[in-house]
């Protein structure tokens, strides 16, 4: 991964946007968004060198925990 500068960067910013969403979230919604961690990663195993297989599926984790900022943002403050 290292050695695609785009796949990198995907997972970089995976890993940000992982980092601070997590501790937003309440005891229940953060273990739910572990787990859907967890499993990303074995989906993102499963890829193996498949450089679009692993992009896509940056992609789609990405997508998703932006979706988790856009939930916060619509409820409001607490």
């Amino acid at each position: 991964m290292c050695a695609d500068r785009q796949l990198n960067d995907e997972d970089v910013e995976m890993a940000i946007l992982y980092t601070q969403l997590k501790p937003l979230l309440g005891m229940g919604a953060r273990g739910d968004m572990e787990d859907k961690q967890a499993a990303w990663l074995k989906q993102r195993v499963a890829c193996e060198a498949d450089r679009a297989s692993l992009s896509k599926a940056y992609q789609e984790r990405v997508q998703q925990l932006r979706g988790g900022f856009e939930a916060l943002a619509k409820r409001g403050p607490v």
